[in-house]
């Protein structure tokens, strides 16, 4: 989940916002994840060795 989303219940209405394009915060949650099209989030993609990587590149921790 993004950072400061709101716990479960605030990511759970993440996803049903940018599910659904006619809500009124669609397009503001677009802007605020840095999204142009909702199909850029995708939910249930997560992948451990690309997060280790991605933190590996910021210097937080060392692959192993």
């Amino acid at each position: 989940p993004p950072e400061d989303c709101g716990g479960i219940g605030g990511y759970e209405d993440l996803v049903a916002t940018l599910a659904d394009p006619d809500d009124p915060e669609h397009e503001a949650l677009l802007d605020w994840m840095g999204f142009l099209d909702a199909g850029e989030f995708e939910p249930e993609h997560f992948s451990a060795d690309e997060v280790t990587e991605e933190l590996a590149e910021l210097g937080q921790v060392t692959r192993s």
